[in-house]
């Protein structure tokens, strides 16, 4: 954890869809290419 940089963790932060969405977007990890990086 400590190698992710905050600043780029921050960047990917604003890019996450509303509440509502949240869910879905959860579910299809598909639609997660930043979180699918490791």
């Amino acid at each position: 954890m400590q190698k992710i940089d905050p600043k780029r963790f921050l960047d990917n932060k604003p890019k996450l869809p509303p509440h509502r969405d949240f869910n879905n977007k959860w579910d299809d990890e598909d639609d997660w290419p930043n979180q699918k990086k490791h």
